[in-house]
């Protein structure tokens, strides 16, 4: 017979429980993920423009991994949209 106070051999779901119960905090490592790119800026007087995304979909936590790639894109503007100087 299993000792009473020993929770290392009940399923999954108890140990899931007892941590909330027993610690009353548990951890949930989170990977980070990339959010939607933004639109594209005005082509600037470098005839480039330029749209971002941050890793907040979700942000990492808990010791997760940060998103792999930039956050910043940066295009030659086309279509006649470049201003010039």
């Amino acid at each position: 017979m299993m000792p009473q106070n020993d929770i290392s051999f009940h399923n999954e779901h108890f140990l899931f429980f007892s941590c909330l119960f027993f610690f009353f905090v548990c951890f949930i490592v989170v990977d980070g993920r990339w959010n939607a790119w933004s639109t594209w800026s005005n082509c600037g007087p470098d005839c480039k423009h330029h749209r971002r995304r941050s890793c907040t979909s979700p942000s990492p936590s808990n010791g997760g991994k940060y998103c792999v790639g930039r956050d910043l894109m940066s295009a030659n503007c086309t279509g006649g949209m470049c201003r010039g100087t």
